[in-house]
């Protein structure tokens, strides 16, 4: 959900097995100030299955709301302006298909001012930023989406286990050289040395918050306690949780998550 855009899908399939492939994504609107209008729900075309080998979940996909009211999301009062110009982008990071390198994707990008169609883009981490990551080779499995916006549009596509990766939507859409894409790892476990594995969804998470102007991370670790009784059983043992914050425009290069409370 950005302001008064939420983005939806729904699945309507008679299909036993892979039910997904029936997806649709809708995008609900509160109201339309430009064309005086209430409520709105909207289908989104679907990418045309001969000409595109790609395909998204609801984790990878996010929305961007753009124009001149959405530019500036930093300041905390914003003046009443025309609504004609606004419109929204749809985001989603894909795997670029047969690629043997790490650190390539495709991004699929819909722009309501051009409602009929999908444009696809190629996008790549460039080898300096693989050793920012932990561990011996890059590894991106996108775990949720965050919307920043500003001049260039920029999202953040966000693995809750490694890192977010920030691109530049509006930049593609203008039809400039492609931005390069910026790596930021997360900031370390609460356990080192735990393997990550499973939903990182149900631990961690991550949001845009003060107006735009940070980005805020928090991490929960349950303890768990062998059973006493039953070999092989374990029970909760309390827990404990951190968060970090770090500003949205801080330099992608240096290490800038603040810690927070931790309890």
């Amino acid at each position: 959900m950005v302001e008064d855009v939420i983005l939806l899908r729904i699945i309507v399939s008679s299909k036993r097995w892979d039910i997904f492939k029936d997806a649709d994504y809708y995008i609900y609107q509160a109201t339309d100030e430009a064309a005086d209008e209430g409520p709105s729900l909207k289908r989104l075309p679907r990418l045309p299955k001969l000409h595109s080998p790609y395909e998204f979940d609801s984790d990878q996909v996010g929305i961007l709301r753009c124009g001149a009211r959405h530019q500036r999301r930093y300041n905390a009062l914003r003046p009443h302006r025309d609504t004609a110009g606004d419109f929204y982008i749809v985001a989603a990071l894909c795997r670029a298909p047969n690629s043997v390198a790490p650190g390539e994707f495709v991004i699929c990008l819909y722009n309501s001012n051009s409602p009929t169609i999908w444009i696809t883009h190629k996008i790549s981490v460039d080898e300096n930023q693989h050793r920012r990551q932990y561990g011996c080779h890059f590894e991106h499995y996108n775990s949720k989406v965050i919307s920043i916006g500003g001049d260039s549009g920029t999202m953040g596509f966000v693995d809750l286990w490694r890192g977010i990766l920030f691109c530049d939507v509006l930049k593609l859409q203008r039809g400039k050289t492609t931005p390069p894409i910026r790596y930021v790892t997360l900031p370390p476990p609460l356990l080192p040395g735990r393997v990550n594995r499973g939903d990182a969804r149900l631990a961690r998470d991550i949001a845009i918050v003060q107006q735009g102007r940070t980005i805020k991370y928090v991490e929960l670790q349950v303890h768990w306690k062998p059973h006493p009784t039953f070999r092989g059983c374990y029970f909760r043992d309390g827990w404990m949780s951190r968060i970090w914050t770090r500003p949205v425009d801080a330099d992608c290069a240096e290490d800038c998550w603040k810690p927070g409370c931790k309890q």
